[in-house]
């Protein structure tokens, strides 16, 4: 991955996740290192407890009720550079802590993703993470990565959050293995973005798929144009469609060029 395509991936992945004041001070860095990167935790939280939301579990109401503990504990970390000179060391026994309900798949989520955040806006802060410590991150494990990892046969099906630590450990050597023997990739986390940029994709095509299906389906297309407010007989109407068809055309079969090229060279 060019250093083009990574900042392009970071601008979008802040684009859609970072909220208009938080996008506003990153524009014109009205914040402190301490403050951006607690904001890095708070995003991070739910993607890690989405689980734990839905299974309402005596244990996992632990780890709701000591939420502000838990990223304390991580932000502290972070802040003071606690991983030294062995950032596995530190991760593991991040996620081997039992305090406060919190299980070995919930902290890699939450550390992973925290980092994820901090990677996209760390030339913002005034004093940047080493990027070798960034380049020593994990890939966060959710439902697409593992199915990623699954399909290179990393691992077998199994919800992250009830990830081992054995299991976890096997799939990021694995992942380490995997990006070591590729030449476009120099992180596990440069290879998440690359996932989620496939799965966005795959998301629309199938997407586009349905709609076809869906138009398959109609035995009056005028009437249904109708009923949905949309006037057949207008010709801007036609005419803005058309041109935003031609637009998709030209955006996919630019996205399939440089995808299938890049991976036949």
């Amino acid at each position: 991955m060019n250093p083009g395509q990574e900042e392009i991936l970071k601008k979008q992945f802040i684009e859609l996740t970072f909220n208009n004041a938080w996008k506003r001070k990153l524009d014109d860095r009205s914040f402190s290192d301490d403050e951006l990167i607690k904001y890095c935790l708070d995003k991070a939280w739910p993607d890690a407890i989405i689980y734990v939301r839905k299974k309402n579990s005596p244990n996992d109401a632990i780890i709701l009720a000591n939420s502000d503990n838990i990223k304390q504990r991580l932000l502290t970390a972070i802040l003071s550079g606690a991983w030294s000179d062995d950032f596995d060391t530190w991760h593991n026994d991040m996620c081997e802590n039992t305090d406060f309900g919190m299980r070995y798949g919930v902290w890699q989520k939450f550390i992973n993703m925290s980092f994820k955040y901090i990677y996209c806006i760390n030339d913002t802060l005034t004093t940047p993470i080493d990027p070798e410590i960034l380049k020593q991150c994990h890939i966060p494990l959710d439902d697409n990565t593992l199915l990623w990892c699954r399909n290179k046969g990393f691992t077998v099906v199994k919800p992250w959050n009830s990830i081992s630590k054995d299991e976890y450990i096997i799939i990021r050597d694995r992942v380490k293995e995997f990006v070591d023997n590729n030449q476009d990739l120099d992180s596990a986390l440069q290879l998440d973005f690359w996932v989620w940029r496939i799965k966005k994709i795959c998301d629309v095509l199938r997407n586009i798929k349905n709609l076809r299906d869906d138009l398959q389906g109609l035995d009056d297309l005028h009437s249904w144009f109708d009923d949905c407010g949309f006037d057949i007989n207008n010709r801007q109407d036609v005419s803005s469609v058309l041109e935003q068809i031609n637009v998709l055309k030209e955006y996919f079969c630019g996205i399939f060029f440089e995808f299938f090229y890049s991976n036949t060279k």
